[in-house]
């Protein structure tokens, strides 16, 4: 005989009994207890979308500390309840502000109904300073805390505050915890994005801080407890306060969001180190590292898993010339992985290479960096050599970058590598600088089924500068398969080729593309392909009619009496549009014979 309750919440929690019965009685089981532990979760998110307030948030914030002087009891704020607010948008954003006034030594804000996990978390504000007047005070005009889940009185703060007339500009640090109070000066600025942050990392102590909306931090202090110190949980909190100053304050603040993150994926607080032994002997390699619990790990040599390499160390014992190399290891939990930086294992003596510099392939004006493993008795000096003679000046670490690659840097690299005991040259490794993309000049629309017009193709870098070394051909094809003609272009002459392309058929939307064969490509803009019209005569009472279609518009009438001549003009006036054709009379027929006739598109 079994109970089972599916979805259990926390009404469901108390004492349970089966009453057992049968024809000649009943008896009572002895009482069993179930405890329902309330689900605590690990993120929170409010973009402060309106219109109405998320109902985490609840009016209950103790008496504290204004951060006017921090180090005075007189200057306790008391709390007097949830604040006035309203929603809003300023660029583009969602913000929230608290709308009252309030006297001396008073606070309004809100805590969240809800706890979150104690030990390692991030929360943050992100809020715009609006406009600080000559006549008006800030105080502490925005501010997040973090708070005990079963006792309010113990509590860490930040806070940018102003004196009187938005003076003294300063941040407030405050811990009930530590029971540190601190004022370190900094002037914020009008109408600007900071984010007010509370974190605690893995391994390290709470800390406080003012970020830009790049999340650099501008200042910070870090207080003497991490998050440990709240191990039944905290609420999350947000307010406004005022200082000892007389007269309504504080100024409106806006608030974008708030976000609280409560878990961690693997963070490494010391990387394994390289090290050298000598032959024969053992090598241990260690590290920290920090996140929710369980931790996994897995060793690497060289790139490859070693198999049955789990744990925080690796030892290698009897170490020997195969076992040089590059050892890391990838801690992994259920919030994500992380791999270590590369330890190098050396022998005692002179340099050895363990891994080479690779060939390279990059596009002009873009970036690429060749680097080299060695090994040795340390310190290790480096060299970079460009084909084979030319000593790069500086070019004296293990690697070798350019920011903006051009042709010129065409070429064969190599790394000498020196310590006190010898020397060692690295492989070559080749550098090929290619073409970023092709451009094309824009083509007119229409264009016409088996009717050549002009193209011209344009190889570029990265930085859209023309690539005039590129000399090579390119593939042209269409996006949508329709045949084009010529399939391949010749040799571009100074990055540029210029030539004539034919389509055999209408098409709607027709794009060119060009590619080469290191697969760079480009796209040329959309365009139509018609049927050229075709122009019919009439003859009616010794009058004739020359009739073409309305569409494609564009066409003009020409007419020459020596085709020979090579010189067409313009019929004069404008022809008749009758049911979506044009119509040109000649008068009479008799006296234009001898005159030639054609269609010709204007600007063509």
């Amino acid at each position: 005989a079994s109970l089972t309750l599916t979805n259990v919440q926390t009404d469901q929690a108390g004492s349970y009994v089966v009453t057992i019965s049968n024809a000649y009685g009943s008896t009572n089981s002895g009482s069993a207890a179930l405890t329902v532990i309330p689900t605590v979760p690990a993120q929170f998110f409010d973009d402060f979308d309106g219109p109405v307030l998320n109902p985490i948030w609840q009016t209950n914030l103790p008496n504290a500390y204004s951060g006017a002087f921090p180090a005075g009891s007189s200057e306790i704020a008391t709390y007097v309840g949830a604040p006035g607010y309203s929603f809003g948008l300023l660029n583009s954003n969602t913000v929230i502000q608290m709308t009252n006034d309030m006297g001396p030594l008073q606070r309004r804000g809100w805590s969240s109904g809800t706890n979150f996990l104690a030990g390692n978390f991030r929360y943050e504000a992100r809020f715009n300073t609006l406009f600080l007047s000559a006549t008006t005070s800030i105080d502490g005009f925005f501010e997040i805390w973090i708070m005990n889940a079963t006792n309010n009185n113990l509590y860490d703060i930040v806070s940018p505050f102003a004196g009187a007339s938005g003076s003294d500009l300063y941040m407030f640090f405050g811990s009930s915890v530590d029971g540190n109070y601190l004022k370190e000066e900094y002037s914020f600025t009008n109408d600007t994005w900071y984010r007010l942050v509370l974190e605690c990392l893995p391994g390290q102590n709470l800390r406080a801080s003012l970020c830009d909306d790049n999340e650099r931090e501008l200042i910070g202090y870090t207080f003497n407890h991490s998050g440990s110190a709240y191990g039944s949980g905290f609420k999350i909190v947000l307010s406004q306060v005022v200082g000892t100053t007389s007269g309504p304050y504080p100024d409106a603040v806006a608030v974008d969001y708030v976000s609280l993150a409560s878990q961690f994926s693997p963070a490494i607080i010391d990387q394994p180190q390289s090290q050298a032994v000598a032959e024969g002997t053992n090598a241990t390699f260690s590290m920290i590292a920090e996140g929710a619990p369980p931790l996994s790990y897995q060793w690497n040599f060289n790139g490859t898993n070693i198999a049955g390499a789990t744990n925080a160390a690796l030892t290698i014992t009897n170490v020997q010339l195969a076992d040089v190399g590059a050892y890391s290891v990838t801690i992994t939990n259920s919030y994500g992985s992380l791999a270590s930086s590369n330890a190098v294992l050396s022998l005692y003596g002179a340099p050895t290479i363990i891994v080479q510099p690779t060939n390279q392939t990059v596009s002009a004006a873009n970036a690429v960096t060749f680097s080299v493993t060695a090994g040795g008795a340390l310190p290790l000096n480096y060299q970079w050599i460009f084909n084979g003679t030319n000593l790069i000046a500086g070019a004296t670490n293990s690697t070798l970058t350019f920011a903006n690659v051009q042709f010129d840097d065409q070429g064969f690299y190599s790394v000498l590598v020196t310590n006190a005991y010898g020397s060692i040259i690295s492989s070559n490794a080749t550098l090929n600088v290619t073409v970023d993309h092709f451009a094309w000049n824009t083509i007119p629309s229409p264009r016409f089924v088996n009717t050549a017009f002009t193209v011209n193709i344009i190889a570029q870098d990265a930085a859209n500068n023309v690539f005039t070394n590129y000399s090579g051909v390119v593939l042209i094809a269409a996006t949508n398969d329709v045949p084009v003609s010529p399939a391949v272009s010749s040799n571009f002459i100074q990055g540029v080729w210029s030539g004539s392309m034919v389509v055999s058929q209408t098409v709607t939307n027709l794009v060119l593309t060009a590619s080469d064969s290191a697969g760079q490509s480009g796209l040329a803009n959309p365009i139509n392909i018609l049927n050229l019209p075709s122009m019919t005569t009439l003859s009616s009472a010794g009058t004739l009619y020359l009739v073409w279609p309305v569409n494609p518009p564009g066409f003009v009438l020409e007419a020459t009496t020596n085709l020979d001549s090579g010189f067409w003009a313009p019929v004069p006036g404008y022809p008749l549009e009758l049911n979506d054709e044009y119509v040109e009379p000649v008068v009479p027929a008799a006296t234009n014979a001898g005159m030639f006739y054609r269609l010709q598109l204007g600007g063509q």
